[in-house]
């Protein structure tokens, strides 16, 4: 029986983990064949909006990609328009203070505040935002530049190509979402209009609004580069937007494939079993093991169905590992109806047999007077012993971690030479424990392949 279920147990860690692996390789066909792409320009075309916390996650990770080349970029600012201020002294017949207070200007009110704030524990939420103003900051110092100089000159040209290059950059360099860089772009064609038209109406004294082919010409420039713009821009977002999807759908199906071996393994020997390509074993020197065994096990499962029986021991073990992981200790296996639990490994501990006691009177305690699946009774012989154990992992395939030594031996010779409803120890464990707990002496058993062993029943703790 006890084989058997051992059995039943690798057939259904095999059957999790092939299809584990039959979900990721899913996950990666998706993301060759591009699926995930057209799922996400679908959703964005169709204006559907994703949950809020996923679309807030998804704005954290933006922020953290992109901040470098944010900061990277306002550095570049800073040193360009350093260079122009020179620039500017040879094409702009402007004093030289009102040179310095627009370059400078510029410099100290826009640039240098937005690279502080990107330090600040506010960047995530207003980063985005406050660059579109200061862009369009920026732009409007541009535009404003641009109307000094007459159409033709090279002045205007100059400065003209500098305003396109902010608005494309506005899309691709800045890091700015689709909505701010569509923001900055336009809103610099509707000061570029603005500017020229009032030019017209004021300085040239002609107090009329009269559109020519250059303001046009113009106009249509700046209106061509944001849509560039805009569709670089959203296919940058969507594929941003899919990169995001893989990496969460590939964390999550990483996070269910780490569960299902946490489940199978000690955190430590899983971490060194996805590290490591070696056999894994380790030596205690002192450490503690029990044994918990259903008595009349044959009997009872003779008068239920299979059905019965394996949610019996589902329930009753589910509490026991309930009790384990409360103190801190490490269930190795159940084999049928026999329950292994171990302390001191695989992190050592020098309470390992206090402990290891405490959990036996919790198993007794909890069985002993109650109805499982409301009609059967049930008492467990437990075993207990302490001494030296190897921990760990062999084969390649099936992993289990488990323990080897003659102090496991002992601990299932005291579960099987052991009494219903009683704890029984060794001399090992009884030397650890007795100032702590009750103990009973059972005078001497004889153990094959060990003679005469002295026995204790632990009682309760003092």
């Amino acid at each position: 029986m006890k084989n058997n279920d051992l059995y039943q147990w690798d057939e259904f860690i095999t059957d999790k983990k092939n299809t584990l692996d039959a979900k990721l390789h899913e996950i990666y066909d998706r993301i060759y064949r591009k699926d995930v792409f057209w799922e996400v320009w679908k959703q964005l075309w169709r204006g559907k909006k994703v949950s809020d916390d996923v679309e807030f996650a998804f704005d954290d990770d933006y922020y953290k990609k992109t901040i470098t080349n944010v900061r990277l970029t306002l550095l570049l600012l800073m040193a360009v328009s350093c260079a122009f201020a020179f620039l500017d002294i040879l094409v702009l017949a402007i004093p030289f203070s009102v040179i310095l207070l627009l370059r400078y200007g510029m410099l100290f009110f826009l640039i240098i505040p937005l690279l502080i704030l990107s330090y600040t524990s506010f960047a995530r939420r207003f980063m985005q935002p406050v660059t579109c103003l200061v862009l369009i900051g920026i732009g409007i110092h541009i535009t404003l530049i641009i109307h000094f100089f007459s159409k033709n000159s090279y002045g205007y040209i100059y400065y003209y190509a500098t305003l396109i290059l902010l608005i494309i950059s506005s899309y691709t360099v800045a890091q700015l979402r689709l909505k701010y860089a569509s923001i900055t772009g336009w809103s610099l064609l509707f000061c570029f209009q603005i500017l020229w038209l009032l030019k017209n109406y004021y300085i040239t004294n002609s107090h009329t609004i009269s559109i020519d082919i250059d303001f046009i010409m113009s106009s249509m420039t700046i209106c061509i580069a944001n849509i560039v713009g805009m569709v670089g821009g959203y296919f940058m977002e969507v594929y941003r937007r899919r990169d995001f999807f893989q990496r969460r759908i590939i964390e999550t199906e990483q996070e269910k494939s780490d569960s299902l071996l946490l489940n199978i393994l000690p955190h430590e020997i899983a971490i060194k079993l996805k590290n490591e390509n070696s056999l894994i074993s380790e030596y205690y020197e002192n450490a503690s093991i029990l044994f918990a065994d259903l008595v009349n096990f044959t009997r009872i499962s003779e008068s239920m169905s299979p059905v019965e029986l394996v949610d019996l021991l589902n329930e009753v073990f589910s509490y026991f590992d309930n009790f384990v992981d409360d103190l801190g200790l490490e269930k190795i296996k159940t084999i049928g109806d026999c329950y292994m639990a171990a302390s001191g490994v695989p992190i050592p501990r020098n309470d390992h047999a206090h402990v290891l006691v405490e959990l036996a009177l919790k198993i007794t305690d909890f069985v002993k007077g109650k109805d499982f699946l409301n009609k059967y009774q049930l008492a467990f012989r437990i075993g207990i012993n302490s001494g030296p154990v190897v921990a760990g992992v062999i084969g390649r395939k099936k992993f289990l971690y488990d323990l080897w030594g003659d102090a496991v031996n002992m601990a299932s010779r005291m579960e099987s030479h052991g009494v219903a409803g009683k704890i029984q120890v060794t001399r090992n464990t009884y030397d650890i424990i007795k100032d702590m707990f009750i103990c009973e002496p059972q005078g001497q058993i004889t153990i094959k392949g060990k003679g005469e062993m002295e026995i204790w029943h632990v009682l309760r703790a003092r």
